[in-house]
């Protein structure tokens, strides 16, 4: 675009090179009002110019911060140029003291001219005129409203210096109309930035789930956020014009209405509130929250912004951590002593069943089932504590949880038989295995399956008591494990609290009626749902608990197909949960290897029960040298792990070095997997663990299972 007129048109005003200067102002106005921006004009102007000025470059520095910043970049049409980016970072930022051309403009105000040739020629500015090949510079400030706000340097030809100052001057105004432009340009992103910044901010008001208000300097509510509604039970339109202090209640330790209010109107005297207050919330009641309040503005502008926080989940949130950080000690207490309790309660159990076994008049079978429920509640309790100090990775395998569900219904049956308990069990033909840890969900469906027969024998007459467990797969490959029990459901009043630590999810008895044995009298502890709930989420898992449509509680366990957190699962299936080989096994000895003399002597009569012959051993150096003597017929190795001199691992590790023969004949059984060199160990062994307290089906199982059948 040329704004220059035809050479017979009549002249307004006078010419610089031929450039009719008032002809120039009227065309760079209408460019100006364009709206293309700052440098779209400039572009412009140096088109309109280029019959005075040549073939220059441009480059404009606006002032701000103390430095002259580059703004404007317009190279020659022809010749030799700098690269916009290699300008700019050459002179991409300059301070105004020095000798530089552009400071000397900056601070006369008015135009300069510097020619090659000139003595007092600044070193940059010779360096760009060798660079561009130019004989001369001319520098001109850029003036708006009296006052020098930035400055231009153009490159020039060799020519008179009275017509460059000319061609100086004539670039003043263009310059300050670019000057104008850049300033709105400028304005105009600000004000766009300032209303996206109120955007978000209304955005993140609006989303905020605490409540914020807007008063005014006598804490009279303007504008309330939607979190009115669910912290007042209130629409926020209902609050304009009410003052904040009705919104709370007097009580003591918290910050009063009247001490708000005065605070509010205090402005910054008082500084900022961050109290605790007791909000007023329909339709009947009060939430404690956290109150920051701040004033800005003095009399008629005096504002207040306040920020109402529900502690009341946060303090729950913080005592159930408390909670959790004093289990976990009370956890790894228990990890220490499990050995020394689990092995006793072993022998007490062993003890029991072998009584149980030889037939005894009714009161003291009576009495034998009692020890013997008293010995796995003891054993849930500190399993259950030891598993809130148990962390790391889960221990998985192939497990079928149909099968592990049905060993666990078949190893309670002595005590849901005497209680009149009738369990059911249905697993759908296409469930598939899962990778999980075993161990920890026998945990979870025996917590599941001891409250509600706990529930049925408190609660249920004995004609009504029903157990019904369904399995079945899920579409991802996981699988879904329901049981229902027919008792008088869960309290409504825990439902919301039922994975919380020590929340008692039986009702008290109120029947009044004898309990079927003295195991019955026990009540719920109120820790399995809450180790149960770990346990599944660990896996990645889901479960909930509800009362069912026609009576009785109901529990829904999700569990996928790979644990997740675990190691990627292997091909080879795990020894638990697999059923007992048929088969008759090749050896008949057994080497029991127990520092307790009575759980030795309960463990060895009940494998010569089952026809096995068994050797007992009471030390590492004992059964080492009873492997020696004789090398041969030895079906499985049962031993301890934690004993005096060498104990179980000292044990294995010389069965691994000298008889890697009876490597796979080799089981341990600890009553602690929570302490890490135990739990490492093993797991680096791979061999099957029987944890203490078990039973002696258990024992059976796995015995045949590792022998490969029943003894010949």
């Amino acid at each position: 675009m040329s704004f220059r007129r035809p050479s017979d048109a009549p002249r307004k005003g006078p010419t610089v090179a031929g450039v009719d200067e008032a002809d120039l102002l009227a065309g760079l106005a209408r460019a100006a009002a364009t709206g293309d921006g700052a440098r779209a004009f400039l572009r412009t102007a140096m088109r309109s110019l280029r019959g005075a000025v040549g073939s220059a470059t441009l480059g404009i520095w606006m002032l701000a911060d103390g430095r002259l910043h580059l703004k404007g970049y317009v190279p020659p049409e022809d010749g030799p140029s700098f690269d916009e980016e290699a300008f700019k970072e050459l002179f991409g930022s300059l301070p105004i003291t020095g000798n530089l051309p552009g400071h000397k403009v900056l601070r006369a105000a008015r135009p300069l001219v510097w020619r090659s040739d000139s003595e007092d020629l600044p070193q940059e500015a010779a360096m760009v005129l060798d660079e561009l090949s130019a004989d001369g510079l001319v520098g001109v400030p850029i003036i708006v409203a009296g006052l020098p706000v930035g400055v231009a340097l153009l490159t020039v030809d060799a020519r008179e210096e009275a017509e460059l100052l000319a061609l100086g001057e004539l670039l003043v105004t263009p310059l300050a109309i670019f000057a104008i432009l850049y300033r709105n340009e400028q304005l105009r992103e600000a004000d766009a930035e300032r209303a996206l910044r109120l955007q978000t901010l209304a955005l993140a008001v609006e989303a905020s789930p605490d409540l914020i208000l807007l008063m005014d300097g006598e804490g009279r509510i303007q504008v309330a956020n939607p979190a009115a509604r669910p912290l007042l039970g209130m629409d926020p339109d209902n609050l304009r014009g009410r003052s904040v202090g009705d919104l709370l209640v007097p009580a003591g330790g918290a910050l009063a209405p009247d001490d708000l209010l005065r605070r509010i109107r205090g402005g910054h005297e008082d500084g900022p509130v961050e109290q605790d207050v007791h909000l007023r919330c329909r339709p009947s009641g009060t939430v404690v929250c956290r109150l920051s309040v701040v004033s800005v503005g003095s009399g008629s502008h005096r504002r207040a912004v306040g920020l109402f926080h529900d502690v009341t989940q946060d303090r729950r949130r913080e005592a159930e951590r408390l909670r959790n950080r004093k289990l976990q000690a009370v956890g790894r207490v228990a990890s220490g002593i499990g050995h020394e309790v689990n092995t006793p309660l072993t022998t007490i159990s062993h003890l029991a069943e072998l009584l149980l076994e030889e037939g005894l008049p009714d009161p003291a079978t009576d009495f034998a089932l009692a020890i013997r429920q008293q010995v796995r509640q003891a054993a849930t309790v500190i399993q259950n504590l030891q598993t809130f100090a148990r962390e790391g990775e889960l221990e998985c395998s192939w497990v079928d949880v149909g099968v592990l569900l049905h060993s666990l219904l078949r190893g309670a049956r002595s005590e849901l038989d005497p209680a009149g308990i009738v369990p059911e069990l249905d697993v759908a033909a296409d469930t598939p295995r899962i990778w999980a840890d075993s161990h920890q969900l026998r945990t979870v469906f025996q917590n599941l399956l001891a409250n509600a027969r706990t529930a049925m024998v408190r609660h249920s007459p004995m004609d009504q008591r029903s157990i019904r467990v369904t399995v079945d797969p899920l579409p991802d490959g996981g699988v879904q494990v329901v049981i229902r029990d027919s008792g008088p459901g869960l309290p409504e009043e825990i439902l919301q609290d039922l994975f919380v630590p020590f929340t008692q999810t039986t009702p008290n008895d109120t029947s009044g009626e004898p309990s079927p044995t003295p195991a019955d009298s026990t009540p719920n502890r109120g820790l399995g749902l809450s180790v149960s709930h770990g346990i599944v989420l660990r896996h990645g898992g889901s479960i909930d608990g509800e009362n069912a449509s026609d009576g009785g509680a109901r529990f829904q366990v999700r569990l996928p197909a790979v644990a997740s957190g675990a190691s990627g699962p292997r091909a080879d299936p795990s020894v638990l949960g697999t059923t007992d080989a048929p088969a008759t096994a090749r050896d008949s000895r057994i080497l029991v290897v127990e520092d307790e003399p009575f759980l030795a002597t309960a463990v060895a009569r009940a494998l010569q029960k089952w026809g096995w012959e068994t050797v007992v051993a009471q030390r590492g150096e004992e059964a080492i040298e009873e492997l020696e003597s004789r090398p041969d017929g030895w079906a499985v190795i049962f031993s301890d792990f934690r004993m005096p001199g060498v104990g179980g691992r000292g044990l294995y590790e010389h069965v691994d070095r000298h008889r890697p023969d009876l490597r796979d004949r080799f089981v341990f059984t600890t009553g602690d997997l929570v302490d890490p060199a135990t739990h490492d160990f093993v797991r680096a062994s791979g061999r099957p663990v029987l944890m203490k307290p078990y039973e002696l089906t258990e024992l059976r199982a796995l015995i045949r299972k590792v022998a490969g059948g029943t003894p010949g």
